[in-house]
């Protein structure tokens, strides 16, 4: 059974011993919840050892009826398991990035207040979580000042209300000024980006956050078209760039790329098309041009671009240009006392 499985289960438990203040036998718990004896015992067990009060009363048929303390879910007290715990704490530490912000204060809050309702034995393994499993995210931004952006940004999406943002264009090397219509925020490889309607372009653009250098909160309310979707958005690319018409582009790759590349689900249209031998070939249809560039430098040798054509010969170009870097002679700077 697969674990979301049992976790609902366990759950579904948790709710079905809330509803019966005098218990439950095994038998009973095991006909309403579909399972067997042997499975809502080891789900008593897991419950009780992230510390959920779940005891018994012996019948005068000597079964044990398994119950809760009346009232346990409607008080204060929250129940979090194992993997709730975990899932926690590794969304703590994927928004560490945000610290600062009114978004990460805000969710810093949130955490807390669940914190504060975890029993101690609990709370205990949350905080244990930290000595035994590290998010490693080198490279990591720091929006700390950009506080009173990232909270313009944030009521802008909101409210709806048109946004004034002063943008520093990383490929012109400009500064721009233009009002915009904030449609959603995308948190990607932990950075924060936003998606607007531009006045200026008179089209949807992707601006990285961290490149927002001035923003003014307008009394104009904007209309976001009903049928906008940020999920639907993206999902032909395979980072935060969409750009013209969905194309299917033919990725080979070989050697120890083969196994990595096949750990992951990288996109939803995703297909082996040829797997034999020291060869893996994926085809995917995406909007994303700079994406799968990206995708397949990462992999070096052991990834190539089959298609498209047009794509294939500017990826060609571009490692061409970098190999050119290697093929000329190093400057050396002087060593340091």
């Amino acid at each position: 059974m697969a674990r979301g499985d049992s976790l609902k289960r366990q759950w579904s438990l948790v709710r079905t011993l809330q509803m019966h203040r005098f218990g439950l036998t095994l038998d009973e718990l095991a006909e309403q919840l579909d399972c067997n004896r042997r499975t809502i015992q080891r789900d008593i067990s897991v419950l009780r050892a992230v510390g959920l009060p779940i005891d018994y009363a012996t019948n005068d048929d000597s079964q044990r009826r398994y119950a809760l303390p009346h009232g346990f879910l409607d008080g204060s007290k929250l129940f979090l398991s194992i993997a709730d715990a975990l899932g926690l704490y590794l969304a703590k530490a994927f928004m560490a990035p945000l610290s600062g912000t009114s978004i990460g204060e805000a969710f810093d809050d949130l955490v807390g207040r669940i914190e504060q309702s975890l029993s101690p034995k609990t709370l205990r393994h949350f905080r244990d979580l930290q000595t035994r499993l590290l998010v490693h995210s080198p490279g990591m931004p720091d929006y700390t000042g950009s506080r009173e952006i990232v909270a313009a940004v944030d009521t802008a999406v909101r409210e709806r209300r048109v946004l004034t943002i002063t943008y520093h264009s990383q490929w012109r090397g400009d500064d721009y000024t233009t009002d915009v219509h904030p449609y959603g925020l995308v948190f990607w490889q932990a950075d924060l980006y936003l998606v607007a309607f531009s006045v200026r372009a008179e089209a949807i653009r992707v601006f990285k956050v961290a490149r927002i250098h001035d923003t003014r909160l307008t009394g104009k309310i904007f209309e976001r078209p009903d049928d906008f979707d940020l999920e639907d958005y993206f999902s032909s690319s395979l980072s935060v760039i969409r750009a013209g018409e969905p194309f299917e582009a033919r990725v080979q790759f070989t050697g120890p790329a083969i196994n990595l590349v096949l750990e992951r689900k990288w996109h939803p249209s995703q297909r082996v098309v040829i797997h034999e031998g020291d060869r893996l070939v994926i085809k995917l249809t995406i909007c994303d041009p700079i994406g799968i560039k990206q995708w397949v430098k990462s992999y070096g040798p052991h990834a190539e671009l089959l298609a498209p054509e047009p794509l294939r010969r500017e990826l060609r170009d571009e490692l061409c240009a970098a190999v050119a870097l290697y093929e000329r002679p190093t400057t050396r700077p002087q060593a340091e006392d």
